[in-house]
């Protein structure tokens, strides 16, 4: 009779592992639920399938240096002692310093820890008044607290209590959570990732909306300005060209040399502004196009005309090829840009000499 209720008890505790293994294997493929939900239904879980009285799970904050609680079981132990509790029991933490406290000893030590006050396991949170008022009124005798890792990372702690002293306890019944601890580290960490990841995305967006922001300023900025400096500078340009160009007027050499470079530099101003008003609507996919048939010799020859002098200054000699050129389709406005672009580039490319 004593073998036979040995194997039955052997086989309780077996069909209860894999009752209980099943249920967090369940756990462990919800990706999509927050830590505290993890650990919500892995306290539960362990709690009613093992049968204790109370289980508790805090989890590490490195950056606040603190153990929180996320989880209390809704056992009847549970649900008294939150309802007991003066704080939010859920807000609960515990500094990484306090090493009186049996939870952070679990960890710094690495091993179980065993206690018959719950004063060891909230100290310093609460007073040692309360803490006896409340184990009074949910009738727990004995509590073991057990570290909770995975992959070598230390990530909180899992707290079990039971309503009896240690000496009527059975070695199995503690066995048994020391084998699910591993299944329990990879459920908690595999939510502690996932929320990383969800934050890490969230911030990501936010900080596109903040840049697609910005570069919208900037657009508009450059738009604005842009059409700020080209009134200006046309108008300096008109009257830079027709002091130079009135016959009526009679200039020294030194006054058109002086004219000539303001016109010069009024015009250069003038491509740099219309080149930032390019870039700016190519960047805002706001670029027009408007294609019709033209000369292209005609507009080479236009061209040719305008940047000739400024290359002769560089020592630069160019040559239109004596070939019959087509008419094209294309945008009159825009082509010219491009051939001066190219142009432009010649003695960035092919240096003097």
């Amino acid at each position: 009779l004593f073998r036979l209720s040995l194997r039955q008890r052997s086989l309780q505790i077996k069909n209860k592992r894999l009752a209980t293994l099943r249920k967090l294997d369940e756990i462990m493929m919800s990706v999509s639920i927050s830590v505290s939900e993890v650990a919500q239904r892995v306290v539960d879980t362990i709690a009613f399938e093992l049968g204790f009285s109370f289980g508790v799970i805090a989890i590490v904050e490195p950056e606040r240096g603190t153990l929180k609680r996320v989880a209390v079981s809704r056992t009847e132990a549970g649900l008294k002692g939150v309802s007991m509790f003066p704080v939010n029991f859920h807000e609960l933490r515990i500094p990484l310093t306090a090493t009186q406290n049996l939870g952070v000893k679990a960890l710094k030590e690495n091993k179980l820890q065993i206690t018959n006050s719950l004063y060891d396991m909230l100290v310093p949170a609460v007073s040692k008044d309360f803490s006896d008022k409340l184990q009074v009124f949910t009738g727990i005798k004995t509590t073991y607290v057990f570290p909770i890792i995975s992959q070598g990372k230390q990530l909180g702690i899992m707290i079990v209590s039971f309503n009896k002293d240690t000496t009527k306890i059975k070695r199995d019944e503690i066995e048994i959570v020391q084998e699910l601890l591993g299944v329990v580290g990879v459920a908690i960490n595999n939510a502690l990732l996932y929320q990383s990841l969800h934050e890490t995305t969230r911030k990501l967006a936010q900080a596109n909306i903040k840049l697609e922001q910005l570069d919208k300023l900037k657009d508009d900025f450059v738009s604005v300005a842009s059409h700020e400096l080209r009134t200006p500078m046309t108008a300096i340009r008109s009257y830079s060209w027709m002091a130079l160009n009135k016959p009526d007027i009679k200039l020294s050499e030194k006054m058109k040399k002086y004219l000539s470079r303001v016109l010069i530099s009024t015009e250069r101003l003038i491509n740099l502004v219309n080149d930032m008003l390019n870039v700016s609507r190519i960047e805002a996919g706001r670029i027009e196009i408007r294609p019709q048939i033209f000369d292209i010799g005609v507009l080479v020859d236009d061209v040719m005309a305008e940047v000739t002098p400024k290359a002769n200054e560089k020592m630069v000699q160019l040559e239109v090829g004596k070939v019959q050129l087509p008419k094209i389709f294309a945008d009159p406005d825009k082509v010219p840009q491009v051939l001066l672009n190219l142009i432009q580039a010649v003695p960035k490319i092919r240096p003097v000499g």
